[in-house]
């Protein structure tokens, strides 16, 4: 591994791989759409957001769903949930239009579906919104207003899935989660029960770091866990909470929705990688819930403090890149500057909310690194090989880079937060770096 190289980013494109002439340097990239294909090889596609949509609300017990396009996407919807009616009375329909609803709109026949749905018993349905009613300005959210008064019992929401808007799938996820926080209600303890919502796209344990949760069970807090397998009733039941811990970025945006409707504070445990980020974060927890700040220190504090110095001392001038899509990538990049590592190229599945100010704060740290999105293993992991970074954050593909060593083992580490996720995050750097 080339521990020492440096490259000056402002050279790579020219004078280190001819093929990224075409990727926009972070500083450039303002959205998804500006997040380009590292190489030209005939691109598979990637899944559209209705899939994704559709994969998460299918576990989801008591949600239904409504696929609103045209018949190629229902035909695809099918691939996704193959049967029309669910284990717990949940229906997954799709409404496909004609041509006379591409041209004319399709408001019509779309509320005399939603009102059979609601008869049906359906408790919430999500309206997914695909291209084709995007492209003609179809308004179902000002539908679903005139509509939710006259149903029995159905519930609704809008999830824009439009493939034309985004490149990649994540939005499906991150949409659909904001869009449960509009099936929400106020209720006498909304804001004010002895709660902690813990938000997670891993499994409900520990996502919000061991010695957190521990700190938080032994205040006498309960902790909710809300994931991609929680139902409905435990989606409806989350605004009688006093604070979100959200411990994915996933639910970034349904954090949000509920600080805005409910006045529930968020704390974002996710990005908080650095000892002093992770430190602060727990501060704010304990200012929420009336914690002492002496009770929430915790040893791991020393344990981190020393790894970072080892870090620095071992890593600086190591250039990386990030390849896996696991992970949150600009947050983890951030982190690793401060160390002193050199990003060289970082692949994105999208680009969130809180994207943009992690954008410049690696910038206004000296680095640019490139943005790209990884779709091609055969051809891609070529243009790694040559740009040959001392560390790759992802599994190694044929051809491997010469003298990169690769750790893979990291994208585990997405589902928990905390001390401990940065302690084994350094333990497995400092390790790779000192074998080599």
């Amino acid at each position: 591994m080339r521990k020492r190289k440096r490259v000056s980013p402002t050279i790579i494109q020219d004078s280190y791989v001819s093929g990224l002439r075409h990727l926009r340097r972070l500083s450039a990239v303002k959205s998804e759409r500006a997040i380009e294909m590292l190489t030209p090889a005939a691109n598979p596609g990637s899944h559209c957001p209705m899939h994704t949509t559709l994969s998460l609300a299918g576990r989801m017990a008591g949600v239904s769903t409504l696929v609103i396009g045209m018949p190629e996407c229902g035909t695809y919807s099918k691939m996704v949930i193959p049967e029309p009616f669910g284990k717990q009375g949940e229906l997954h329909w799709a409404y496909l239009l004609d041509g006379n609803e591409v041209v004319f709109g399709c408001s019509k026949g779309l509320g005399e579906a939603i009102k059979e749905m609601d008869a049906a018993g359906a408790q919430a349905i999500l309206l997914i919104v695909t291209c084709i009613p995007n492209l003609i300005a179809e308004d179902v959210e000002l539908l679903v207003q005139e509509l939710e008064p006259q149903l029995s019992t159905a519930r609704l929401a809008v999830v824009q899935a439009a493939h034309f808007t985004c490149s990649s799938h994540p939005p499906g996820f991150w949409r659909t989660l904001a869009a449960m926080g509009s099936l929400m209600d106020e209720g006498p303890d909304t804001g004010t029960a002895r709660t902690i919502n813990i938000m997670s796209f891993g499994p409900p344990r520990n996502a919000a770091g061991p010695e957190l949760e521990e700190l938080l069970d032994g205040q006498g807090w309960q902790t909710r866990y809300l994931t991609p397998a929680s139902s409905l009733d435990e989606y409806l039941e989350a605004p009688k909470a006093s604070l979100n811990l959200v411990a994915s970025p996933h639910f970034a945006e349904l954090a949000a929705v509920m600080e805005k409707r409910f006045g529930i504070p968020a704390v974002q445990l996710h990005s908080a990688y650095s000892c002093a980020d992770i430190g602060q974060a727990y501060e704010r927890i304990a200012d929420i819930l009336g914690i002492p700040q002496k009770d929430i220190a915790s040893p791991a504090q020393e344990k981190l403090l020393r790894l970072e110095q080892e870090a620095e001392d071992c890593a600086k001038g190591v250039t990386f890149a990030i390849t896996d899509g696991h992970l949150d990538p600009l947050p983890l990049a951030a982190y690793w500057t401060r160390l002193g590592l050199e990003p060289l190229l970082i692949h994105m599945e999208g680009f969130g909310q809180g994207d943009k100010a992690w954008g410049r704060t690696i910038v206004k740290s000296g680095h640019d690194p490139l943005i790209c999105h990884m779709a091609n293993p055969e051809t891609d992991a070529a243009v790694i090989a040559e740009l040959s970074p001392g560390i790759c954050v992802g599994r190694p593909l044929a051809p491997r880079a010469p003298g990169t060593v690769y750790l893979e083992g990291l994208s585990a580490l997405a589902a928990t937060c905390g001390y401990a996720r940065s302690i084994r995050m350094l333990e497995s750097l400092c390790k790779a770096i000192q074998q080599e």
